[in-house]
């Protein structure tokens, strides 16, 4: 049977974690809200094409 505890002290996360997580946060990531909030200020603006 394999004991968790044991398991838990030898456990070493992965550095490229660390690298992936900062990668992520400095990338400029648009998400459909961000797409909807653009389209209704244009044309609350009165832009014809959006």
């Amino acid at each position: 049977m394999i004991d968790l505890q044991d398991e838990l002290k030898n456990f070493k996360p992965s550095h490229d974690t660390d690298d992936i997580e900062a990668m992520i946060a400095g990338m400029d990531l648009t998400d459909m809200n961000d797409l909807v909030m653009q389209y209704a200020q244009k044309a609350a603006a009165g832009e014809k094409r959006y």
